[in-house]
């Protein structure tokens, strides 16, 4: 979970962030996860899915 701070990303851009994940909270085993962000471009009505995977080693 995460508070939305309105990242602009430009048609050829990218933003990278880092995020500590907390063992104790959830016991995140090695492997290949996927993060699912509802988004809106600006000047659209609709939302869509943006997806990206990681690796826990």
């Amino acid at each position: 979970m995460w508070h939305d701070i309105g990242i602009e990303l430009k048609p050829t851009g990218k933003h990278n962030f880092e995020a500590a994940l907390t063992p104790s909270l959830n016991n995140n085993q090695p492997g290949v996860y996927r993060l699912y962000k509802s988004v809106r471009l600006e000047g659209e009505k609709q939302k869509i899915w943006l997806m990206t995977e990681f690796v826990l080693n």
